[in-house]
């Protein structure tokens, strides 16, 4: 049965949604940052089904944590 979303996961689909990425795209770009996500994963997860592994969970928060970095130095 379906879950409520990590918050990491959640603060995940709002940067995706707030670059308009689809999933795809979304998978695309966290590929090209060497975090191994696929399309059925990252789906899973935003729906609650399934949670990333820890590793996958770190690298994740660490990549969401860069991000805020950058956009926290532009402003």
């Amino acid at each position: 049965m379906p879950r409520k979303p990590l918050p990491l996961i959640s603060d995940l689909r709002h940067w995706r949604e707030q670059n308009g990425y689809s999933q795809s795209d979304a998978v695309k770009t966290l590929n090209n940052h060497g975090i191994p996500v696929t399309p059925d994963s990252l789906e899973n997860w935003e729906s609650g089904r399934r949670n990333p592994h820890a590793a996958v969970a770190l690298a994740l928060a660490d990549f969401l944590r860069q991000l805020h970095k950058k956009s926290s130095h532009q402003s």
